[in-house]
């Protein structure tokens, strides 16, 4: 079964069985205005959705501690006809070891779920699923260990991102069929059509419950308000689509980091050839990297190949000495 599918089936198990609504609000206003986004260029901006804050209003006896796991799953056009997907499954330190008699607050965690990726246009299918797992086992360590492989390869790049997607999602999927210490308390399965950047709510409630109520944003500290009040009937979680227009972590890109490596060191050993070389498949992978968009890409090789003019008299001939190579792939400072 696809991930997508899994998380959907949940969610309509878990309303049939619990009578319970999730609804997804249109995006929200932030003390009552509509607060200003960039809107989403294909191949001009970076796609970024983030959680911003939940309540959970748990109460279960005889439970110590609870965790709040947020999993979230995202496909959307890539840059050929493939879709591209993202997949993740975090507990936040402040979803950490929490006590069941006490959690009614709204928690700030302000988390990055899914890129920033180049959005290419089409349609955004967004999956969010709030759980809560009871303390028991090795439930804690787990956990912390779903989350570290999330940071490292579920929300930013694509390459990296496809071989653990269904590691990330079985390993969820394992936890909820822990029968009596897993329950999810919020789901959301949404097809965005030209999403529109924005703050939005899913509330574990129903639709007739909220019918024609004003939903806004508290202004001071995000907390989601009804009808002028601050929300505190059902759990809720709000999270933001944004554009963005650097890809903050392009450092990081694993496939390119290697090909500069590779340029670098062909100028150490001053061959002119293998520089030539490294430096047509750096310029190849930078152009065709599904985790950059154009811009970025091409402004990419316009600094590498700035750096070797520096070096060489022209860009594979050299009278000059090697001792001082190219840069760090950070250092070249892409957005400076």
């Amino acid at each position: 079964m696809s991930t997508a599918q899994w998380l959907n089936d949940l969610i309509s198990k878990v309303a049939k069985e619990e009578t319970v609504d999730f609804i997804s609000t249109p995006p929200l206003t932030v003390g009552g205005r509509d607060p200003e986004f960039r809107s989403l260029v294909p191949e001009e901006t970076y796609l970024s959705v983030r959680v911003k804050s939940l309540r959970l209003p748990l109460r279960r006896r005889g439970v110590a501690k609870l965790h709040g796991v947020v999993h979230t799953f995202a496909n959307l056009p890539g840059a050929g006809q493939e879709a591209t997907e993202f997949a993740s499954a975090t507990t936040p330190t402040a979803l950490f070891g929490l006590d069941p008699k006490n959690v009614s607050n709204i928690l700030m965690i302000d988390r990055q779920v899914v890129g920033p990726t180049p959005w290419r246009g089409g349609d955004l299918r967004l999956q969010i699923g709030l759980f809560s797992v009871v303390e028991q086992d090795l439930a804690g360590p787990f956990l912390l260990t779903m989350t570290a492989l999330s940071d490292k390869v579920g929300v930013a790049f694509v390459t990296p991102s496809k071989p653990f997607i269904e590691v990330i999602s079985s390993a969820v999927g394992a936890l909820t069929r822990q029968v009596g210490s897993v329950k999810l308390e919020i789901g959301m399965d949404r097809t965005f059509q030209v999403p529109k950047p924005g703050h939005y709510a899913l509330i574990a409630s129903s639709v007739g419950e909220l019918a024609g109520a004003k939903m806004d944003l508290d202004p001071d500290d995000g907390k989601l308000k009804v009808d002028g009040q601050h929300y505190e009937d059902r759990p809720y979680l709000v999270f933001t689509i944004e554009a963005v227009e650097k890809q903050a972590r392009w450092g990081e890109i694993g496939e390119l980091r290697d090909a500069y490596r590779l340029v670098n060191e062909a100028v150490r050993a001053n061959d002119q050839s293998k520089v030539r070389d490294a430096m047509t498949s750096f310029r190849l992978l930078t152009m065709s990297s599904p985790d950059l968009i154009a811009t970025d890409a091409s402004d990419l090789i316009k600094k590498v190949d700035a750096k070797l003019r520096l070096i060489f008299s022209s860009p594979v001939v050299s009278s000059k000495d090697m001792s001082q190579p190219l840069p760090s792939f950070e250092e070249l400072g892409l957005y400076k």
